[in-house]
């Protein structure tokens, strides 16, 4: 029988929308049944002219942010990380944060796209599993 891979680190990029939250939720409780001893949330940040991590900080993006990370620390049973990236939310920089190490990407999905979603691309490109969240999925147990 094959050792199973262990999955210590777990990268959730999130956007704020329903299928980025609801995918955090699949993380905390995926997280939580592995043992992960570390969730990394990733929003990538497209400063609007010239804003700076302060106002990201004081705008709505930054305050849902922060309700976010508060909620995984509640739930979870591991070390939780907030991150931000400043550019374009690309799957390049999901990937290249991914390649720090992280042991598994969770992030949501929304259907009905007609071109290749972002979710898509990280699991084309990610070196490590990307367990995807289609929107309007059942809420985690």
């Amino acid at each position: 029988m094959a050792t199973p891979v262990p999955i210590n680190k777990i990268l959730v990029p999130v956007d704020l929308t329903d299928s980025s939250r609801l995918a955090l939720r699949y993380a905390i409780e995926l997280g939580n049944a592995l043992g992960a001893s570390t969730l990394d949330v990733l929003h990538v940040w497209d400063a609007p002219g010239g804003q700076t991590l302060a106002d990201f900080v004081l705008c709505e993006h930054g305050e849902t942010m922060q309700a976010l990370l508060a909620d995984a620390e509640h739930k979870g049973r591991f070390v939780v990380h907030g991150r931000l990236e400043v550019g374009q939310p690309a799957p390049r920089s999901i990937v290249d944060v991914a390649e720090e190490g992280y042991d598994l990407i969770v992030m949501g999905s929304r259907a009905g796209l007609d071109e290749p979603s972002v979710t898509e691309e990280v699991a084309r490109n990610a070196r490590c599993p990307v367990f995807t969240v289609r929107e309007g999925a059942d809420e985690p147990e």
